[in-house]
């Protein structure tokens, strides 16, 4: 009879899964951080109420309180992102009815598109962070 060898797999799949879907998380709520912070930097500014009102919110966000007080109704970013199976969502801006107004007016006044381009060009960096962060490479 020929030598035998028994190997166990022990499958870890979920765990790998749940530790990547943090990453991804970790990483998305960095992003929408990075957009927030660079549009306050670059937002025309006349009262602040729209640099004060920029934050990162889910697709289902509900602009009511935006408009009702400056700056409310961010949600929390352990709330984010929104999953959809798979996909994952962030959004990040200001819903105060002239916010769209001033990024229409563009040139220096398109203070948003300026900080998602920034935020997009650090993003694989942000999802290395966060992978290593939680054990993967």
């Amino acid at each position: 009879m020929a030598p035998q060898a028994n190997v166990r797999l022990e499958w870890h799949g979920e765990k790998i899964r749940g530790k990547g879907r943090r990453a991804v998380e970790r990483a998305m709520q960095a992003w929408g951080a990075q957009v927030v912070a660079d549009a306050k930097n670059d937002v025309h500014r006349l009262t602040g109420t729209l640099s004060r009102t920029l934050h990162t919110a889910s697709r289902s966000y509900k602009p009511s309180s935006d408009q009702a007080e400056e700056g409310g109704g961010a949600v929390a970013a352990g709330d984010l992102p929104e999953w959809e199976g798979d996909n994952a969502f962030i959004v990040a801006g200001s819903w105060i009815s002239y916010a769209i107004h001033e990024l229409r007016r563009g040139g220096a006044h398109d203070f948003l598109s300026r900080a998602v381009n920034r935020a997009n060009g650090r993003f694989k960096g942000l999802l290395q962070q966060a992978f290593g962060s939680e054990g993967l490479k």
